[in-house]
């Protein structure tokens, strides 16, 4: 029991921390427990890492943004915490496979 509550404390921070501040070490020190305890754990319970979790995050809040909002990716790559706009545009193609122009393109209400 104490294990799962450390692994859903992860979770629920990875939901609900701001992304500029959110990192694997943010995670940790949130939950209470050592790195390597619970990166061992999180990926027991939930078959991902704590940075894949994270990133899965980030790229849900980059979708809304791109597809609510009209701001350009370099402002979006801004205030999901990513150092340049093209480090956003390639771990986006790397998890999605698609450009973030594609994404953008293909769901467009016509």
């Amino acid at each position: 029991p104490r294990v799962r509550k450390f692994v859903a404390s992860a979770v629920n921070f990875i939901r609900t921390a701001r992304l500029d501040t959110l990192d694997v070490m943010a995670v940790v020190k949130a939950c209470g427990a050592s790195r390597s305890y619970l990166e061992k754990r999180f990926r027991a319970e939930t078959g991902r890492t704590i940075l894949d979790a994270i990133h899965r995050r980030t790229m849900e809040d980059v979708k809304h943004l791109l597809l609510d909002t009209g701001k350009s990716v370099a402002v979006i790559a801004q205030e999901t915490g990513f150092p340049s706009a093209s480090g956003l545009c390639s771990m986006f193609r790397r998890l999605t496979g698609q450009s973030t122009s594609e994404f953008r393109a293909t769901r467009q209400p016509r």
